[in-house]
């Protein structure tokens, strides 16, 4: 009896580990290439006809370009969700039919929303040349002829659009740029908010250069990031799994969520920390390209994206509390209103909540028919509800 219980429990707890592995999988699916694939979807699908970005679109909805996106894929999900009577409602309104979707096409939707946030607004050059005056950045270089580092100008930055190419070199310089801001005992400058991005304007209005080509980069690859993190240590340091111990701060639960100069101001911030550590470590200092940096920020910026592990006794309550297994389990003759979850193949919660926005409509008229009111997700629930559905097909 002894052993049979024994082996019971390591059966267990291989299934156990065994699920926590498939969720992980499934969170690493949602770790896009391209994280601008969705915006065609986002024309194609008609959501432009009642929600803007950035002021471009329809005026029915909110302007997505000027919602916080600080959720995860599943958090945004239930934000649509939520929302989704009042979309139906629209969509009957303007006369178009309710768009349908593939598991890749949802995936590509949502990640293309959550990656508006990522890229900022046009600096201010006046704020930007103040804080350039104020961070003492005239001491040591100079911008159209003004400062006192003639032989360090910024002024080739002018034609160099993307924030990356700059930070980069902050980031490559930095070690010996503090060692120099201490021999001249200069305060090493702490950036905030939308500093760089001020400052930067502010080089590109002013700046003098001979140069007259502009210099762009391709949008971040959240999966080259990953392998950056990795190649250049900083795993060492900074797991991306908050169970894990770490050196340094893991990234997850600090919520390093922001544009990206934000992003960028945090790391040269945490710099003179880091690059001590390192040393302490033995790890080589890592160089960063620009292009390196912009696949690495996106990266950062996607962590946030990434699901937490739910929980099947709390995803089992709120099954009930919200009725849904009213039409998704079977009844003592076998029979639903709607499709057994437990016998179809959703194996994933993108799997789960593109067949949900699939058959919302139908879903909604039985929701009405039986006059129960439309189930609304917050905070973690959405969640807690996929494991539980997933963890019912595992058994």
């Amino acid at each position: 009896m002894k052993m049979f219980l024994k082996q019971l429990i390591i059966i267990l707890f291989l299934l156990a580990l065994a699920g926590t592995a498939q969720i992980l999988a499934q969170q690493k699916e949602l770790l896009p290439d391209n994280p601008l694939q969705g915006r065609e979807l986002f024309t194609t699908k008609k959501c432009i006809k009642c929600h803007a970005i950035q002021g471009v679109g329809g005026r029915i909805g909110t302007d997505l370009g000027k919602v916080n996106m600080d959720r995860n894929f599943l958090e945004m999900v239930s934000s649509l969700w939520n929302h989704f009577p009042r979309m139906n409602e629209a969509f009957k309104k303007e006369k178009l039919l309710w768009p349908s979707f593939t598991e890749k096409e949802m995936r590509d939707l949502i990640t293309f929303l959550y990656t508006v946030n990522y890229f900022d607004q046009l600096g201010d050059p006046k704020i930007g040349e103040m804080l350039f005056q104020e961070k003492n950045c005239f001491f040591c270089h100079s911008v159209g002829g003004n400062g006192r580092g003639k032989n360090r100008s910024l002024d080739d930055y002018q034609y160099q659009i993307s924030p990356a190419f700059i930070t980069s070199q902050l980031w490559n310089n930095g070690p010996k740029m503090a060692k120099e801001m201490a021999k001249q005992r200069v305060p090493r400058p702490v950036f905030k908010d939308r500093d760089v991005i001020d400052i930067l304007a502010f080089i590109k209005e002013k700046g003098l250069t001979s140069k007259t080509n502009r210099f762009y980069l391709q949008v971040g690859s959240p999966q080259k990031g990953e392998k950056i993190f990795k190649d250049k240590k900083c795993l060492h340091c900074h797991p991306v799994d908050s169970r894990k111990k770490s050196i340094g701060p893991e990234l997850i639960s600090k919520k390093l969520k922001g544009s990206q100069s934000y992003i960028m101001s945090k790391m040269w911030n945490h710099g003179s920390k880091m690059w001590k550590k390192m040393a302490e470590e033995k790890i080589k200092f890592p160089k960063i390209t620009p292009e390196e940096m912009s696949n690495l920020t996106m990266f950062l910026y996607f962590l946030q994206f990434e699901d937490p592990l739910g929980s099947a006794a709390t995803g089992k309550k709120l099954f009930q509390d919200k009725q849904c297994q009213i039409c998704h389990f079977s009844n003592s003759e076998g029979q639903g209103i709607g499709p057994d979850l437990r016998r179809l193949n959703l194996n994933s919660s993108l799997s789960i909540v593109t067949a949900m926005w699939n058959h919302a409509p139908e879903m909604q008229e039985m929701f009405v028919g039986l006059n129960i009111r439309w189930p609304r997700f917050e905070n973690q629930e959405m969640t807690d509800l996929m494991e539980y559905i997933i963890s019912s097909q595992r058994k």
